[in-house]
């Protein structure tokens, strides 16, 4: 009976965690969370402090107001999601990763990638 109710304790413990672990809404969480929705997605990596990620982050814009629940675009600042970065294999900055719906990487660019130049690839996605 005593192990059960430690374990029992264990458990509760752990699932009081969870939400703390996700309260800042990390880039990794928000890409398993649109996973988990079965949406598509654009991953923009770069840094606020690269010109051409600022201007990317114009085109990211443009994309979320027009495609709105379609598709989920997720920012992640290289300087501060480090790890999420170095998971995605990303080794030049700005770097677009798109995904469909499954999780699965259909198209990467580095580089400054005009709304003109996504349209075409979103539409490829289904979108």
């Amino acid at each position: 009976m005593r192990k059960i109710t430690i374990l029992l304790v264990l458990f509760l413990f752990y699932l009081l965690q969870i939400p703390v672990a996700f309260s800042s809404y990390s880039a990794d969480y928000l890409i398993s969370e649109a996973k988990m929705q079965g949406m598509p997605i654009m991953i923009e990596v770069g840094s606020t402090g690269c010109k051409s990620c600022r201007d990317m982050q114009i085109v990211t814009k443009q994309v979320e107001d027009e495609y709105k629940d379609k598709i989920r675009v997720i920012f992640v600042d290289i300087n501060k999601e480090r790890k999420t970065a170095s998971d995605l294999k990303v080794f030049l900055i700005p770097t677009q990763i798109f995904l469909d719906k499954d999780g699965k990487e259909t198209f990467r660019h580095s580089g400054f990638l005009s709304l003109d130049e996504i349209k075409p690839i979103l539409k490829k996605m289904g979108l």
